[in-house]
């Protein structure tokens, strides 16, 4: 059996990611060329095999592999034998152990606006279309009182939508119910396309510190394609005029409490949108997230061509260098740029170094409903927004139902065994939700996902790497961030 390892280069070394210690290790060519056969070669067959290797270099690079198996266990052949979030608590014993953290109440499914690649426009199979519904505040009280009893001393608490500020008048009806019932530390939050948003809302907010995310993809040429009112009118100018307000109120709490969500949808101009980000007087000081729209769906607007992925290749390679020079060793103001790559490093910065041993834990998957919980409009609890009309795991009266966990548990290990034997199974960060599709755990969703991920961790590795041969203390500035 081959070592459970991955091999990488750089135009300068050559690296052997050792899986089992999570470490990577510089060596030689002959080492980098000839790890994959030692268990099986004696030095007089690998001379054989590989001819461009004088014995003596051959010889020092077995004795090389020797060592590092002797005194720091490294490059083994065993691979892990199972997928578990813990090897000795049943899921039924997790869920009962780990308090809610996160509470997200999807108040209303209405929205004033029909933003062409919505997830809930109608052209996503297995996903709720944009109607009417909105949660009634007895659910609400009901599941506040619910979730506080078993939660932690410091909460979050969400709403969301639909267009939750369609629902403002409810929002403060929940916030007036739970403040004064609960000696705990609540944190309000919300996620907005802040069209609705009135000087009396925005003091609300501020008042209340909730934190914000709002949706906006760019300049008004990127952001009025694509999110739109129901007449095709652009968002843009009220967005921005709503923000203006309450950036007015109270600049540091702007700059700290509301983060802007991305979508990219094609044709998709990264410059763009890292310069408006970056040049905006507004949004400079503020964090990002950025996401890809599904380019599958049918009948969208825009087809995108072997151009537009050219063009996204070539911008984030050229952006990778921006952040290269303006991030590394300094700290860099570019949120865009962190948004794009500090994620990847910081994770693998911070990435565990013990040993793998005999279990891998299921990616980047959260114990559902032990981190977040999603109630819907019909009172029938979610793991998490992101998976809202897949896999319910319990409803409002009868609160988290263990065996419905256990079969979306069990449905993705199901559809993951190959992960034991993958290379990247220590720094993926997928869940449930990125292998989701026509609302089930889809096995040929999740290929297609896994092998853009290795592509992406690939890369990551090369430019990890890249960096700290130019400067050891490339990445010392990430031993104070942290990304959840």
């Amino acid at each position: 059996m081959k070592p459970f390892i991955y091999k990488f280069k750089t135009d300068r070394f050559n690296y052997i990611y050792d899986i089992n210690s999570n470490r990577v290790f510089q060596v030689s060519e002959t080492t980098w060329t000839i790890i994959d056969d030692y268990d099986d070669c004696t030095i007089a067959q690998l001379s054989s095999m590989y001819p461009k290797f004088v014995k003596s270099e051959l010889a020092e690079s077995y004795g090389e592999i020797v060592a590092a198996r002797k005194d720091l266990n490294a490059f083994p052949v065993q691979r892990p034998s199972k997928m578990s979030y813990d090897d000795k608590l049943s899921i039924e014993e997790m869920l009962e152990a780990f308090p809610n953290e996160q509470l997200i109440l999807n108040i209303t499914e209405s929205c004033n606006l029909r933003c062409k690649y919505c997830i809930y426009s109608g052209a996503y199979q297995g996903q709720r279309k944009h109607n009417a519904k909105t949660m009634s505040f007895a659910s609400a009280r009901k599941a506040l009182d619910r979730f506080l009893k078993s939660s932690k001393d410091e909460v979050h608490i969400s709403f969301y939508g639909g267009e939750p500020l369609l629902a403002f008048n409810l929002i403060k009806q929940i916030i007036e119910y739970a403040e004064p019932t609960t000696t705990k530390q609540i944190h309000w939050s919300m996620t907005t396309n802040a069209t609705l948003m009135t000087p009396e809302i925005a003091e609300y907010l501020l008042q209340k510190q909730f934190l914000l995310t709002v949706s906006l993809d760019g300049p008004r040429e990127i952001h009025d394609r694509y999110r739109v009112y129901p007449n095709g009118k652009g968002t843009f100018t009220k967005i921005i005029k709503n923000l203006t307000y309450l950036h007015s109120l109270d600049e540091e709490y702007f700059k700290s409490n509301v983060i802007f969500s991305i979508v990219c949808a094609p044709p998709v101009r990264l410059p763009l949108i890292n310069d408006f980000f970056a040049g905006h007087p507004l949004f400079k000081n503020n964090y990002v997230f950025i996401s890809y729209m599904n380019w599958t769906i049918d009948n969208f607007a825009y087809t995108p061509t072997q151009k537009d992925y050219q063009i996204i290749a070539r911008d984030r390679h050229n952006l990778l260098i921006q952040y290269a020079t303006q991030a590394i060793p300094s700290d860099t103001k570019n949120k865009v740029l962190l948004a794009l790559y500090e994620k990847d490093l910081v994770n693998f910065y911070h990435r565990s170094k013990e040993k793998l041993g005999d279990t891998i834990r299921p990616n980047g998957c959260c114990i559902p409903s032990a981190r977040r919980l999603f109630l819907s409009t019909d009172d029938i609890l979610y793991g998490c927004e992101k998976i809202d009309s897949a896999y319910p795991i319990g409803t409002l009266d009868n609160w988290v139902e263990h065996d419905k966990v256990k079969k979306l548990v069990d449905d993705y290990l199901e559809i993951s065994k190959d992960c034991l034997n993958c290379w990247a199974c220590r720094l993926c960060i997928a869940c449930f939700a990125n292998f989701i599709a026509y609302g089930r755990l889809d096995a040929e969703h999740r290929l297609k996902h896994c092998e853009a991920m290795k592509i992406h961790l690939h890369k990551m590795l090369v430019f990890y790497y890249e960096m700290l041969e130019e400067n050891i203390a490339s990445f010392d500035h990430l031993s104070e961030r942290s990304f959840t």
